[in-house]
């Protein structure tokens, strides 16, 4: 169990009966987000939760979540939420939506920003940008992405 909190990744060499267990994948997890890629088990796989904990600590941890989750729009947002990072690895039908980009600029934005706030721009501009071309010149929101 201490080895799983110090490396993450040794959760693939784990017991499968450990790995379906949701308090070590968690502590797993903790350390290396990617690790939920070893996870067993529907149960642990669907465990939202657990796919949180695994984009808060590592945003591209998002291509490891299970499909079912990734079809979810409110499961998507919250990964952005927890990890602005995650933003570039959502499932294409959700690449254009305005409010993901707005949420990870929101993150960079603030104290959860794995890096300085003044790479804000290099690192969002492409989702916004995407999301400005979508929108109509008249509308407000496209104004407030421009800004970003």
């Amino acid at each position: 169990f201490m080895a799983l909190a110090q490396n993450g990744m040794a959760l693939e060499w784990a017991s499968d009966a450990l790995r379906s267990e949701p308090e070590v994948v968690r502590a797993a997890l903790r350390s290396r987000g990617e690790a939920l890629q070893f996870a067993a088990g529907e149960r642990t796989r669907l465990d939202r939760d657990l796919a949180l904990v695994a984009v808060q600590c590592c945003g591209a941890a998002l291509k490891c979540v299970h499909f079912a989750l990734l079809k979810e729009r409110d499961f998507v947002l919250d990964a952005v939420r927890a990890n602005g990072e995650a933003l570039h690895y959502v499932p294409e039908k959700f690449r254009g939506d305005r409010e993901m980009a707005l949420t990870a600029s929101a993150f960079w934005a603030g104290k959860g920003a794995p890096r300085h706030p003044s790479t804000i721009p290099l690192r969002a501009e492409p989702f916004i940008r995407r999301c400005a071309r979508k929108e109509r010149p008249e509308d407000r929101s496209s104004v407030l992405l421009r800004q970003c």
